[in-house]
C-alpha cells in the first residue's frame, strides 16, 4: 500500500479464465470465494491505489 503497509490475504479462489496477452504474458481472472468484509475493503483500497498510479502515468485503466 502507499502507506507502506503490507497485507497478506489468504483467500480461497477459483480461476475463471486465463488469457494470453502480448509477448507471451498471461492474464489470470480469479474469483475470490467467501472473502470477509475486511478482505474486500483491503482489495478495493489496493485496486484504487493502483488505478490512481496508472492514471498519473497516463496509462489507460
Amino acid at each position: 500500500m502507499k502507506s507502506g503497509e503490507i497485507h497478506y490475504l489468504r483467500l480461497k479462489s477459483k480461476v475463471i479464465r486465463v488469457t494470453e496477452k502480448e509477448h507471451g504474458n498471461m492474464l489470470l481472472h480469479v474469483q475470490f470465494l467467501e472473502p470477509s468484509k475486511n478482505d474486500i475493503q483491503t482489495l478495493m483500497r489496493f485496486i484504487f491505489e493502483k488505478q490512481v498510479d496508472l492514471k498519473k502515468k497516463g496509462l489507460h485503466v
